[in-house]
């Protein structure tokens, strides 16, 4: 992961070199919010059904660079945690004893735009290519212990939101994210989705 960061940085900087001038800024962002996960479903092999989970928090922090005409890139570091919540077999659902948290962690390289409307309001709209690596958790169920399995994998994400600006520096930014992470495998006739997740978020962008 760290090779896909150090190379979103270096071509951060390669885009915003020809153009700086007065009105392009760096900045760094951070945000906190709350991760919704999908449901994960298996098919295949008479084990039909899903896997869901339980909400929980979710944390970004990225550097980026605003240009004159409205763009924005970055690259971007996030951690999310859930749990597993419960089992579905067809039409029956069982509940899990979950010993351990799945953790989510993405780098990922962002783009977004913002939608000038010449007052304190800025909407924006955008949204990133990347990995994300999932280490997994172990669960418990009638007695039997299983895991959700750990992978490093593609990641992408679609993200709109808006900013108030509060000074000439500092805005509050809150946000909705679509976050999927391509884990999805097909073995031995049995297909499992890829990981995905809902994240409502606000976060603070400062510019220098």
């Amino acid at each position: 992961m760290k090779h896909y960061l150090a190379t979103g940085l270096l071509a951060l900087c390669a885009l915003a070199t020809p153009v700086a001038g007065a009105h392009a800024q760096f900045y760094v962002s951070g945000s906190a919010g709350l991760a919704i996960p999908n449901d994960l479903d298996v098919t295949g092999g008479g084990t039909d059904g899903s896997i869901s989970f339980e909400t929980g928090p979710a944390v970004n922090l990225a550097l980026g660079y605003k240009f004159a005409f409205g763009l924005r890139t970055e690259i971007e570091g996030g951690w999310l945690q859930t749990k597993v919540d419960k089992l579905s077999v067809g039409n029956t659902s069982v509940s899990t004893t979950a010993s351990g948290d799945n953790i989510v962690w993405t780098g990922t390289v962002n783009a977004f735009y913002d939608i000038k409307t010449g007052t304190a309001f800025t909407p924006y709209v955008g949204g990133g290519i990347g990995v994300g690596s999932i280490d997994n958790a172990t669960f418990t169920v009638a007695g039997v212990t299983g895991d959700t399995g750990s992978s490093t994998d593609f990641a992408w994400l679609l993200e709109a939101g808006f900013a108030y600006q509060v000074s000439p520096n500092l805005s509050i930014v809150p946000s909705y994210r679509y976050l999927q992470i391509n884990t999805g495998r097909s073995e031995s006739g049995i297909t499992t989705d890829d990981f995905s997740t809902h994240i409502l978020k606000v976060g603070v962008r400062w510019s220098f």
